[in-house]
């Protein structure tokens, strides 16, 4: 189905004398004859997607789908269950294996209890552990941690308080429960979202209940990987608040996005960066005319941080998708916002292998009714390799002996560079000469020799970030007849 998408760049919040750092590439839309959700998202060492939701079909199930990097349907799964199985946010193993944590509701008792899976490769199911022991509670997110074990943020409901609190969970590899950690209010408190730090420590946000219950404020905790509580900090200056989602940063660091509420009908999105102890190194707060709430942020390849928002009217039956990148010191550099007839809600944001941004949604289509979407925003500062000679993909060359120059435009070194001449290897390029032209950052030479006809050379590039791609020139070698006199 054509559709038609408008986009509307926010000059009011970016500087002029910044290009646009990513640009919409793709949407691919999943589902039409059943109500489907998109919930969370992750990628394969091959660059292979892997997306969870759920499908409403005969009961609500947990829909897992692989995906190729350009979005085309690989395979397909549900899991069926007597009960409604909620996946709320999946990991990919290195061995392209998938962890999901969620929830399962029996209806027969009317309650929900976190649950935890393993698949293979192929969507088939290998484990599964329920925590009954926590009674009914909700996972929230997953996170790997540097021993393979796995962290768990969930709400805990508490019967004598009435209302909902933190729950922090570590296992084993295998699901397994290791330790747990509660805290709360006597009001309701959520927690949305875990980080795991650089020196294996956890930082995990949400909010609060305060004055009695009658206001929530933004407030985050980090523990060791014991499961003791070392720091705590609420935001009380922000007012109304809640952390959406939270990320660790390269300069171990943690930045929280969340909002404020100044109204029923302004939301205005809040950035924070803060130290390992929680202590604030800067603030932002993006003004906007209308409610916006961050559903996801991540710190990109070149160190800013990029937030997925969605845009409610609150007077106009529909939500609209934003993307916000900012600085590493909290400046807004591009920010664009996807619009279009219905409702769009925000899943999750991951940036692919590539640079590239992949947003998981839940789109209202009419006709169609809600569908999972995918959407690609490609980087402007993609890893690349051209050739300065030969230019032409095909040439004719009648010398035995070639000299062939590149360029590789890159945000960092590359690792290497293989060359293979018709599938055999010929040479491994590791020294990169550095350039002060920002349209080709390394450059480098090999000297070839041809056989006799058709010359098939490749160029494997790994860059920085493990990335590899293949660029080739078919160079055919008729050597000149010999002179007569």
């Amino acid at each position: 189905m054509k559709r038609k998408i408008r986009y509307i760049l926010i000059a009011l919040f970016v500087p002029l004398c910044i290009h646009a750092q990513y640009s919409y590439q793709w949407t691919r839309l999943f589902g039409s004859d059943t109500l489907m959700e998109a919930t969370s998202i992750g990628t394969t060492i091959s660059g292979n997607i892997i997306i969870a939701g759920i499908t409403r079909h005969n009961g609500t199930h947990t829909l897992i789908q692989k995906l190729s990097p350009q979005g085309q349907i690989i395979w397909s799964k549900a899991l069926y269950y007597h009960r409604t199985a909620v996946p709320v946010k999946l990991l990919v193993q290195p061995d392209s294996s998938i962890i999901i944590a969620g929830y399962m509701r029996d209806w027969d008792e009317g309650k929900e209890n976190i649950w935890l899976a393993r698949l293979d490769s192929n969507g088939t199911l290998l484990w599964e552990r329920m925590f009954f022991q926590f009674g009914y509670s909700q996972a929230t997110d997953l996170k790997k941690t540097l021993d393979n074990g796995l962290l768990i943020t969930a709400n805990q409901f508490i019967e004598k308080d009435n209302a909902f609190d933190w729950l922090v969970i570590k296992t084993d590899s295998l699901g397994l429960l290791q330790w747990y950690h509660t805290s709360g209010t006597p009001y309701n408190d959520n927690l949305n979202a875990a980080a795991v730090l650089p020196d294996n420590r956890y930082a995990v946000a949400g909010y609060v209940s305060i004055n009695s219950g009658g206001q929530k404020v933004l407030a985050l905790s980090v523990y060791d990987n014991q499961g003791n509580e070392l720091a705590y900090n609420e935001f009380k200056n922000l007012g109304f608040s809640e952390a959406m989602d939270i990320t660790a940063t390269s300069d171990t660091s943690i930045v929280v996005a969340g909002f404020t509420v100044d109204s029923l009908y302004k939301h205005d999105i809040v950035i924070i960066k803060l130290d390992e102890w929680t202590d604030s190194i800067w603030t932002r707060v993006v003004h906007m005319p209308l409610r916006q709430i961050p559903f996801s942020v991540i710190e990109a390849f070149d160190h800013t941080y990029v937030i997925a928002y969605n845009l409610l009217n609150g007077e106009m039956p529909y939500s609209d998708i934003g993307i916000l990148q900012l600085s590493p010191e909290g400046n807004i550099i591009f920010s664009r916002l996807m619009r279009r007839p219905g409702d769009d809600f925000i899943a999750q944001l991951i940036e692919q292998r590539d640079n590239s941004l992949a947003l998981l949604a839940t789109n209202f289509i009419i006709g169609h009714g809600w569908v999972i979407s995918l959407s690609r925003w490609n980087s402007m500062m993609t890893s690349d390799l051209w050739f300065i000679f030969p230019r032409k993909k095909i040439i004719a060359f009648s010398q035995e002996h070639i000299n062939i120059k590149a360029c590789v435009k890159s945000y960092m070194m590359p690792r290497q560079v293989a060359v293979f001449v018709n599938n055999t290897p010929v040479d491994t390029i590791t020294n990169f000469a550095l350039t002060q032209d920002h349209r080709c950052a390394f450059t480098f030479s090999t000297d070839l020799k041809l056989r006799l006809g058709v010359n098939v050379v490749k160029f494997e590039t790994t860059d920085y970030k493990g990335f590899k791609f293949i660029r080739k020139r078919v160079i055919i070698y008729i050597p000149l007849p010999n002179k007569t006199w």
